[in-house]
């Protein structure tokens, strides 16, 4: 009989004194994670009202499952409540970020009331949600950063498809690295506070969520596969044709796949870690007599505290916050003028596109003719150039090109290229391409000396006009934007290829790229395996000498009737361009906030504490709605009627976009204004729709 080793016994002795993981605290760790996930928009593409909808239910179990049974003291539902009013109010922002950290601040509270392991699995779940909102919020405001993820999500999609014998073109949203984040935080966690020895469980939980992970993106690469073996999609009649559709499973599932299809990845990832913690023997939580500790910090207080010491306690209490407001203000606070007066913007009279407006007796409603007329209600000069000539570009603060259709001589890219790296701004505006006789797209070319190139393709949305499928980049123009009404203005535009060192601005996460225009034509478009799938980028920047070139990737945003709608953005990115604020894209900004927030994780990771990980993520929110409002605030958009030059009269009309209007957001469909804001601008007028009433609005 072999004799067991001193080691193996003391690993035995050890074991015998852990414990296991109640019922409850998974319960409670499941549910808390499924909240950040929802909070952070990972699980699919949910309309707002829904996703916080969602968030709430999953905290609300989160509590229930943690519910003190043995610690009812007033600090208690103190701590509680502050928890509560923190998540509920943060959830409800339109910031992914700041949704995450407010359900960091639940778990971290629970972790601070919670006794034994349940709390150490709160605190876990806490770090981990936190680890998800800096990941969020560095990928939303370092566009670095954000190609970085990109590539990664990019790199797995392509192994995944590999195996699964189908391409997968994804990026960091389908790509599911917001579930590696998480899943990586958690299992850093597990193995330090569960027993030794833990190579062999170490291990086994690696390749568990590695398998776990590959299994849902090969799902994702059969998604085909998946819709042809549902039954055909039931059509409503024709005496059917004013329902919104007909309700059969079929359907409803079609409407899910690929969309809700990182669903399966909460199931797989869920599952993992309800194995994974109830499985695993826990070192047991000792709970210190009050009276010993009392006795200690009596008996610490007299001796004397080395500097070191006191410095290293200082710089981990006030450090993580610290942090966080240098953080934000260095790469989210991004503050801009849409004032325009004493401004020039110079546009090239020439490309695929039209400078007529609504008029009565005219066979078309034009396509840019509001646009001059916008500009000088911000107190600008708008000005129409047929050859760019080096007098007409040296008058210009902005150089606009919508969808240029011929070829360009060269002397005149040469000119283009001279004025921007001198330190001019060029607004390039593209759509899908056309080649149609003498007509043919021609705006890749401006952008040769860059590193984006407009695709061949279509950005095709599953939402209607992009509406809450965005994903907006911290930046002068779009700061405070939300896009509960698409006020980007996006429609059927192209995507744009960016890579370092552009810098994406706007991102379509829910939508895929159709190859070609066709869509644009037709209307139809299918998502078909091996289309880039996620994480479009709509609207990108790049430094050009002492200059830049902002491209964006649909002219629908400058329409006519458009224009009532996006004005907020349309207005922002002229001032941006034209005023030339401090960006929070600035490479030196995106440096110092990368630095702060590698910081701030690395004090949190090395002393982790509740009472930390509530106090970091609610100093983090606040200092990060601050910048937003800051920035919002300081761009906002007010065109004046009062002086228009050639009307007489104030001539901005605006249609109250603030009391949930029965109208539909879509401006042509059959609930839409597009036809009164047409017989407005018919009369002379600007017509806007006002997000608010207030009386420096108004007044204008």
């Amino acid at each position: 009989m072999a004799t067991a080793s001193p080691h193996d016994n003391q690993d035995t002795a050890h074991a015998e004194q852990c414990v296991a993981v109640t019922l409850s605290a998974i319960v409670m760790l499941i549910a808390g994670v499924i909240a950040a996930w929802l909070a952070a928009g990972s699980t699919g593409l949910l309309g707002h009202p829904l996703q916080h909808t969602l968030t709430w239910l999953a905290l609300g179990v989160t509590i229930v499952a943690a519910w003190p049974q043995d610690n009812r003291a007033f600090a208690t539902w103190a701590i509680l409540a502050v928890g509560v009013i923190f998540s509920v109010a943060l959830t409800a922002s339109t910031l992914p970020a700041v949704n995450v950290m407010a359900v960091a601040i639940m778990l971290a509270a629970i972790a601070q009331v919670s006794r034994r392991l349940t709390g150490r699995v709160a605190l876990v779940a806490a770090f981990a949600a936190t680890a998800l909102g800096l990941f969020r919020f560095a990928c939303d405001s370092i566009p670095t950063l954000w190609l970085v993820a990109d590539a990664k999500g990019w790199m797995v999609g392509r192994i995944a498809g590999w195996l699964a014998g189908r391409r997968l073109e994804v990026g960091a949203t389908f790509g599911g690295l917001d579930f590696l984040v998480v899943m990586a935080a958690i299992y850093v966690g597990w193995l330090i506070c569960t027993a030794p020895p833990r190579r062999s469980r170490a291990i086994w939980a690696a390749i568990a969520i590695l398998v776990g992970h590959f299994a849902y993106l090969a799902v994702l690469a059969r998604v085909e596969d998946l819709l042809a073996a549902l039954p055909k999609m039931v059509l409503p009649t024709l005496t059917d044709v004013d329902h919104v559709g007909v309700w059969t499973w079929s359907n409803g599932l079609r409407t899910l796949i690929p969309w809700n299809v990182p669903l399966l990845a909460v199931m797989i990832d869920g599952t993992i870690l309800a194995v994974m913690f109830r499985c695993a023997p826990w070192i047991p939580v000792i709970e210190i007599d009050p009276e010993k500790l009392k006795k200690q910090k009596e008996k610490e207080e007299k001796e004397e505290v080395p500097g070191s010491v006191l410095a290293a306690d200082l710089l981990f209490r006030f450090g993580p916050p610290l942090l966080a407001v240098a953080a934000t203000i260095l790469i989210a606070l991004g503050l801009n003028d849409s004032n325009l007066t004493g401004k020039t913007v110079v546009a090239y009279q020439r490309g695929y596109l039209n400078w007529l407006k609504p008029e009565y007796d005219s066979e078309t409603d034009g396509t840019f003719g509001m646009l001059p007329v916008f500009v000088e209600s911000l107190g600008g000069k708008f000005v129409k150039s047929a050859a760019l000539s080096e007098q007409d570009l040296a008058a210009a603060d902005v150089l606009l090109l919508l969808h240029p259709d011929e070829p360009w001589p060269k002397e005149t890219l040469d000119r283009i290229w001279a004025y921007v790296r001198r330190g001019g701004s060029l607004l390039l505006v593209a759509e899908p391409a056309v080649h149609e006789g003498r007509s043919q797209s021609s705006f890749n070319d401006v952008l040769q000396p860059t590193a984006m190139q407009v695709r061949f393709d279509t950005a095709v949305t599953r939402s209607g006009n992009w509406e809450q499928s965005y994903e907006v980049l911290a930046h002068p123009a779009t700061a405070g934007i939300d896009d509960s009404r698409n006020t980007f203005g996006v429609q059927l535009g192209s995507s744009i290829r960016t890579r370092w060192p552009a810098r994406p601005v706007l991102v379509g996460r829910w939508g895929w790229s159709d190859p070609g225009s066709d869509a644009v034509g037709t209307g139809v478009s299918n998502y078909n395996a091996g289309e880039l799938l996620g994480d479009l980028v709509l609207a990108a920047e790049q430094l050009l000498g002492q200059g830049r070139i902002f491209v964006l990737g649909d002219t629908s945003t400058f329409h006519n009737e458009m224009l009532a709608n996006a004005y907020p953005f349309a207005g922002r990115l002229l001032g941006y361009l034209a005023n030339k604020p401090s960006s929070p894209q600035d490479l030196w900004r995106q440096f110092l906030g990368l630095a702060a927030l590698v910081a701030l994780m690395a004090l949190l990771a090395l002393r982790p504490a509740a009472w930390q990980l509530m106090l970091t993520p609610a100093v983090m929110s606040m200092s990060l709605l601050c910048c937003t409002a800051a920035g919002h605030w300081s761009g906002r958009v007010l065109p004046d009627g009062r002086s228009h030059p050639s009307s007489g009269f104030n001539n901005v009309a605006y249609v109250d976009a603030s009391h949930l209007e029965a109208y539909s957001s879509d401006l042509d469909a059959k609930l839409g204004i597009a036809d009164l804001l047409r017989t407005l601008m018919r009369h002379g007028y600007l017509p806007l729709l006002a997000p608010d009433l207030t009386e420096e609005r108004i007044e204008r």
